[in-house]
């Protein structure tokens, strides 16, 4: 009788313990899914932050090819006119040389 008592005991007491142990892993289990929930939304805010500066990269990148685009356009143009007008020179002085020859 006294010793079906102790095991009695020894059977609550294990029965507390093993509700405490699970308390404390229920516990645990929510604070490491806090943490990775945490995590996570961290993660997606910098890969937000990543894809914004990429998306100002990226406008910075076409705007400065659109001038360097432009800015050969205009170079271009530029070189055009300078050939036309040695063009006009050379017939100039052809013209030039052949009315000195006619004259």
């Amino acid at each position: 009788m006294i010793l079906a008592d102790a095991w009695s005991a020894v059977g609550g007491i294990a029965a507390v313990v093993a509700a405490g142990a699970a308390l404390i892993t229920i516990w645990y289990a929510r604070a490491t899914v806090g943490e990775a929930r945490a995590a996570r939304r961290e993660a997606s805010d910098a890969h937000t932050e990543e894809m914004a500066e990429q998306r100002s990269a990226l406008q910075a990148s076409t705007a400065a090819h659109q001038e360097q685009m432009r800015e050969r356009e205009r170079a271009l143009a530029t070189e055009i006119k300078l050939q036309r007008i040695v063009q006009l020179e050379r017939v100039a002085e052809v013209l030039t040389d052949l009315a000195d020859t006619a004259g």
